[in-house]
């Protein structure tokens, strides 16, 4: 908006004016042209502060309407202001909830494979316990025919509480009992296997 201010031009005014006065003057007698002078001088500095006047206003409408557009520019400048906070805002709310979303995504796939992983073991599981079971159910006798039928004819007794590394038991004579105790650490297989064998045949001979 342009804003206008209009100023009386005094001194165009006056080069008008000024030339038909002298011209006037010059018709009246000297007492007369004195006292139409001095009304002329007070005219010129009434004109004069009238101009003054003219120019304050002028001054001060002016110096209003720079502030007006300072404070409009202000304001404008604090809602851009405002409106580019907020969108950084939402932004950053944005990208929370893209975050947020993107780890609960993870979580949920991580879980879903976990379940998958446990599912797919309790399968292997369950085959193992079925095999364990078929084999014990079709083994098993046919191992306590043999250690029994070793036992009856050999004289043989395995200790099956001892330890994992331990061979221990005992061969029955016809008199006595014999215990043995091997450590599988300490001796060869070869040499466990004569012992047992030297015990079974020894036990064997006082029989006969």
């Amino acid at each position: 908006m342009r804003h206008n201010i209009k100023m009386t031009d005094y001194k165009s005014e006056g080069k008008v004016v000024l030339p038909e006065m002298a011209n006037v003057l010059k018709k009246l007698e000297p007492v007369t042209q004195l006292k139409a002078v001095s009304d002329l001088l007070k005219e010129v500095k009434q004109l004069q502060r009238q101009q003054q006047d003219d120019v304050k206003t002028a001054l001060l409408e002016y110096q209003n309407f720079c502030v007006d557009k300072e404070q409009k520019v202000s304001l404008i400048t604090d809602e851009i202001k405002q409106v580019e906070e907020e969108e950084n805002e939402n932004e950053n709310k944005q990208m929370q909830e893209e975050e947020h979303n993107k780890k609960v995504l993870n979580e949920y796939s991580s879980v879903v494979q976990a379940i998958e992983d446990t599912c797919e073991e309790g399968a292997k599981l369950k085959d193992y316990r079925k095999n364990v079971a078929e084999e014990t159910t079709s083994i098993l006798p046919q191992t306590r025919f043999k250690v029994n039928l070793f036992q009856n004819l050999l004289g043989v007794s395995w200790d099956y509480e001892c330890a994992d590394n331990e061979i221990k038991g005992y061969v029955c004579t016809g008199h006595d009992v014999r215990p043995f105790y091997l450590n599988k650490q300490q001796n060869s297989d070869f040499f466990i296997t004569n012992h047992l064998w030297d015990l079974v045949e020894a036990a064997h001979k006082e029989k006969e």
